[in-house]
């Protein structure tokens, strides 16, 4: 028993000393596949902070190009950044709500500009 209690706790661990958080900078700093790889290993908090990081610098770069239901549109999604959307237990109630944003934003944006906004787009300095 001891020695399987010992497991579980050395398996916690390492699970939790994969997941280290990362900045905005060298996230978005590194190729394609190495962001899936480093987002996949984070935690949900640290996933949600990229996700509206990202969201508000691309928003602050783009602001004077977009209209305003465009820019309401980037309101509400960063609205709906929430760690519980990346968290297994919880992401399912999250669905049915960025599905229908996902929607929303394809009528309203192109699609460089839909993909610009996810962790495929382009790295954005601050502003």
């Amino acid at each position: 028993m001891r020695i399987l209690m010992a497991m579980v706790i050395a398996l916690v661990s390492s699970i939790a000393a994969s997941q280290t958080d990362i900045d905005y900078d060298s996230f978005f700093q590194q190729d394609t596949q190495a962001r899936l790889k480093a987002f996949n290993a984070i935690s949900p908090e640290n996933r949600a902070s990229l996700v509206r990081a990202h969201l508000e610098r691309w928003v602050a770069a783009n602001r004077e190009r977009l209209t305003p239901e465009q820019l309401a549109f980037t309101e509400d999604s960063l609205a709906a950044v929430h760690p519980d959307a990346y968290r297994e237990t919880t992401r399912d109630a999250y669905r049915p709500q960025l599905k229908a944003l996902e929607e929303r934003g394809f009528r309203l944006l192109s699609y460089e500009d839909m993909r610009a906004l996810t962790i495929f787009g382009d790295y954005v300095p601050r502003k």
